[in-house]
């Protein structure tokens, strides 16, 4: 397996052009895409850095990180790395770090910060140790945001752009909206017909009856 074979990497033309376009990005894409492994392999391809990706259990941060050594054929602390409290496994060439949200919170407090890109997977969970992040990240660095959903999209998280897309989501939804109310009305419309036939055929059978 090879990170090309990640569901993920078919968008890959996509996030390009949403890395010219912002420097903040929101990605969006169902379970089981690849979100987590194909996104910082991609970040890391177009910087010169190192790629910080905060996981909220350091379990997750342990097993991704050595799933994504094994894509690059590498033993875990080459390539890819992993740290949070009381265990790290890195070196000076480490260009992707899985990182826990509180572990990379007490190294900012210190003073100390290695990423190019900071990664904030599974927000969706929404801790207080990832809005705090946030907050500080907003206007300071270039992150991503990782959601698991059924829809797939890659957009920015501020400016404009940002505001295009939620008017285009609003437009969406109130498209599907109009859908559903037609579809409404033609249901009644049929139950009405369908109430019309009824009452004809009881008129039918009062007459026949007489």
């Amino acid at each position: 397996m090879t990170y090309n074979d990640l569901t993920l990497a078919e968008e890959e033309s996509k996030l390009e052009a949403a890395l010219e376009a912002s420097r903040n990005l929101l990605i969006e894409a169902p379970t089981g895409s690849g979100k987590s492994l194909f996104i910082p392999y991609f970040l890391s391809k177009h910087c010169k850095g190192r790629v910080v990706v905060l996981q909220p259990r350091r379990i997750a941060a342990l097993s991704l990180a050595q799933f994504s050594a094994k894509l690059h054929g590498e033993p875990c602390g080459k390539t890819v790395g992993y740290q949070f409290r009381q265990d790290s496994c890195k070196s000076a060439d480490t260009r992707i770090l899985f990182q826990t949200y509180g572990n990379f919170l007490q190294e900012l407090l210190h003073g100390k910060m290695d990423a190019d890109w900071v990664v904030f997977d599974e927000y969706h969970e929404r801790k207080a140790d990832m809005d705090l992040l946030f907050a500080y990240f907003r206007r300071e660095a270039r992150y991503t945001t990782l959601g698991a959903l059924p829809r797939s999209g890659c957009y920015p998280l501020w400016g404009d752009e940002r505001r295009e897309v939620k008017n285009e989501r609003r437009e969406t939804r109130d498209e599907r909206r109009e859908v559903k109310n037609e579809r409404q009305e033609t249901r009644d419309e049929r139950r009405e017909v369908k109430n019309e036939r009824r009452e004809t055929r009881d008129e039918r059978r009062e007459v026949k009856n007489e």
